[in-house]
Formats: structure tokens, C-alpha cells, sequence
């Protein structure tokens, strides 16, 4: 029944447009909420991950090391 709270997307809102005259040009920075973009947030939960794998790796051979001296 509450399925359909995760089949959410994201939308992008439109950037405002600024300048007179005839002409409007797009600002020169990009509001703050758009600087996180959905790729760079994948790339980061993929770096978080790869970092939790590694750091499963060192404590396994830590424990394996522990274990041989002991």
C-alpha cells in the first residue's frame, strides 16, 4: 500500500533566468542545490562502498594475522 512512496523521482526545478533588455542569460553559478547532482551521488555511495569493502578486507587480514601469532 505504501509502495508508491518509493517509486519517487527526482525533479529538477528550473534555473531562474536573470538580465534585462531583450535577451535573459542564465546565471553564473548554479543554485547550491544543484551542486550535488545524481550522478556524483552514485559515484559517492560507490566510493562509500568500495571504502567499506576495503576497510572489511584490512580487518579480515588483521584478525587472520592476530590469529597466526596467537
Amino acid at each position: 500500500m505504501e509502495s508508491w512512496l518509493v517509486d519517487v523521482k527526482r525533479v529538477r526545478i528550473p534555473r531562474p533566468k536573470f538580465g534585462g533588455g531583450s535577451r535573459y542569460a542564465y546565471p553564473i553559478e548554479p543554485p547550491k542545490d544543484y551542486i550535488y547532482d545524481d550522478s556524483r551521488q552514485d559515484d559517492l555511495k560507490i566510493r562509500a562502498a568500495l571504502q567499506g569493502t576495503n576497510l572489511a578486507k584490512a580487518t579480515e587480514e588483521l584478525r587472520r594475522a592476530l590469529q597466526e601469532k596467537l
